[in-house]
């Protein structure tokens, strides 16, 4: 599981070398956070970094796990070409809480763990149903990288919801919980199509630049 992430990780950061281009240096820095916010909730750092202080774990998972949110919220922002789209109040509101999210990412070490993990709840669940919408009316419009994200992020999205419905007791399954919502699977599965999505959009880069250069 590490393995896999860490490898994507040294690719995306190849390829940022390689292009220039910050939505591989994006997913980098999301990859890197996904591992640690995973070090940390499967306990890896109190008991390698910082065993004589294992409170310090509390806060570090909801902050660590909002900065992993917010740039992948960045990374989808880039992705879907958001900018280019006419404005509309789901991106506006998209753009707001993605800010949030960064902003209170410190709640935790303020306020405690359990109002960090709150507000991280419901801003994530917000984000992630609007991205699905604005996923979906790309979609419709037969957007070649709106059908990508929602192929490779839809198992995770969907893993990471139930199990932030689970934690404010919205949501409650004994098969779900004993499996951990099935979301190292779904990582997985979700990491390794975003990666075939952003070789895909390269691809079709690199064609756009050839045409430009022939006309």
């Amino acid at each position: 599981y590490f393995g896999c992430l860490l490898a994507f990780c040294i690719y995306s950061v190849f390829l940022f070398i390689s292009t220039k281009e910050k939505i591989h240096i994006i997913y980098a820095v999301f990859l890197m956070l996904l591992i640690i916010n995973t070090c940390v909730y499967y306990g890896v750092s109190t008991e390698f970094i910082h065993p004589k202080q294992p409170d310090f774990n509390n806060p570090l998972l909801p902050f660590s796990f909002a900065l992993c949110m917010f740039f992948f919220f960045v990374f989808a922002k880039i992705y879907l070409k958001m900018s280019a789209q006419p404005p509309n109040i789901l991106l506006e509101i998209y753009h707001i809480i993605t800010i949030i999210l960064l902003l209170i990412s410190p709640l935790a070490f303020l306020l405690g763990h359990a109002a960090g993990h709150a507000a991280n709840a419901v801003l994530v669940l917000f984000n992630i149903g609007i991205l699905l919408i604005l996923t979906i009316r790309l979609c419709l419009d037969k957007n070649t990288h709106a059908i990508f994200l929602l192929v490779a992020f839809l198992p995770l999205g969907t893993s990471l919801s139930l199990k932030l419905l689970s934690l404010d007791n919205l949501f409650s399954s004994q098969h779900l919980f004993e499996r951990n919502f099935y979301l190292p699977e779904s990582t997985i599965f979700s990491v390794v199509a975003l990666s075939f999505s952003i070789a895909h959009a390269m691809k079709t880069m690199r064609r756009e630049m050839e045409l430009a250069r022939s006309r």
